[in-house]
């Protein structure tokens, strides 16, 4: 139910900023003024990837990333 919750807000901030004609950059600059609202969706669309995995679906780490310790004795 949060996860829904935080959905529809980034959803509706990321919608009003984008439709809003108060922008970061104003939309009659050309390319500039368009660049920041699609910045914002894009965003919006990785928070959604980024809430849709879940831990199943991500991939495992090891639990030691340097991996096993070998003692080694040198030689004499």
């Amino acid at each position: 139910m949060i996860m829904l919750l935080k959905r529809i807000a980034a959803t509706l901030l990321a919608g009003g900023y984008a439709l809003s004609p108060i922008d970061l950059i104003p939309d009659f600059i050309p390319i500039l003024g368009q660049a920041d609202d699609v910045a914002v969706l894009l965003a919006l669309i990785y928070y959604w990837y980024s809430l849709s995995r879940t831990d199943e679906s991500r991939p495992s780490r090891p639990s030691d990333p340097a991996g096993p310790i070998i003692d080694i004795k040198p030689a004499e």
